[in-house]
């Protein structure tokens, strides 16, 4: 089962955390993305496949996701917690239209430090209610 919870929703980025119980070895189905958006994974780690390319996600090695690409995963060792962080359209400007590479993004432990900040400071003023209004797509297929 997968629950996402928008912890910010501001007018530049949107910041949700998305958690998966799932196990399951197999691949989901094609979900395609809208949006780009930073995945970093918090904790647990699933298998990637975008547009035919594999990779792993983990706490160390987040990913962007690019609008028009088709993604899959797998989740072979159980779930995983992951936070989504989404720049809204005026704040990426001309960059969403760069060729940007579909890598594992490796992060610093400074960077996890600052990722787990941000997720804290975020649920103190998160309240749930807040309507989106930037788009949030799933990090993972989860079913």
């Amino acid at each position: 089962m997968q629950t996402a919870r928008v912890l910010l929703d501001g007018s530049a980025v949107a910041v949700a955390e998305h958690s998966c119980d799932a196990s399951h070895a197999r691949w989901s189905a094609e979900e395609p993305l809208t949006s780009l958006s930073v995945v970093l994974v918090r904790s647990g780690l699933f298998r990637r496949r975008v547009d035919g390319v594999e990779s792993v996600a983990e706490p160390a090695a987040g990913y962007l996701q690019r609008p028009g690409s088709i993604q899959q995963v797998a989740h072979p060792c159980g779930g995983d917690r992951s936070t989504v962080i989404t720049p809204s359209p005026l704040i990426l400007g001309t960059l969403a239209d760069h060729g940007l590479a579909d890598q594992p993004l490796f992060t610093s432990p400074a960077v996890d430090m600052a990722h787990r900040v941000l997720v804290a400071r975020a649920r103190q003023g998160a309240d749930g209610s807040n309507s989106p209004s930037v788009p949030r797509p799933s990090p993972a297929g989860c079913s």
